[in-house]
């Protein structure tokens, strides 16, 4: 998945959480507490830049609430779980990280075989795409009711 896909969907469930005037403080007062949640990503022992963490809940109801975040130059991220806004909801975690180049832009198609184009193709992954899914990764997080600041995914191949 692409990475404005991957935000798109983010961001659709997040929006689908906080209602569609999540910036309201009616709005926000109704949300969970969030704390700081920091950390790097590593892979073969260097910073991973341009990954998304993606944090999926391992609990369920009102608190059950995903974050996410793109790592910077350095690999360092800070998950948001209502963005704008930093912080995530204290809890347990399975976590996917991905990379993958980007998807080349496909061919403006025109004529009337145009709907017979093929899609492009899927952008390939930069990192195992096992960490690309809940079921594989195996990453999990912890964010005690205080934040963290010193997550560390190291990731191999």
């Amino acid at each position: 998945m692409t990475r404005s896909a991957v935000s798109f969907v983010v961001c659709l469930a997040l929006a689908a959480v906080i209602g569609c005037s999540g910036g309201s403080d009616k709005y926000k007062k109704s949300r969970p507490k969030t704390v700081k949640a920091t950390g790097t990503v590593l892979y073969r022992n260097q910073p991973l830049a341009d990954a998304i963490i993606v944090c999926f809940p391992t609990a369920t109801g009102e608190k059950a609430v995903a974050a996410s975040a793109y790592t910077d130059a350095d690999g360092n991220f800070s998950l948001q779980a209502f963005p704008p806004d930093k912080g995530a909801v204290p809890g347990d975690y399975q976590v996917t990280i991905q990379k993958t180049e980007e998807a080349p832009a496909a061919p403006a198609a025109s004529g009337p075989d145009a709907h017979d184009a093929p899609p492009p193709p899927a952008p390939k992954p930069l990192i195992p795409a096992k960490y690309a899914k809940v079921e594989t990764s195996g990453l999990m997080l912890k964010i005690p009711e205080d934040g963290v600041s010193d997550v560390k995914f190291e990731l191999k191949d």
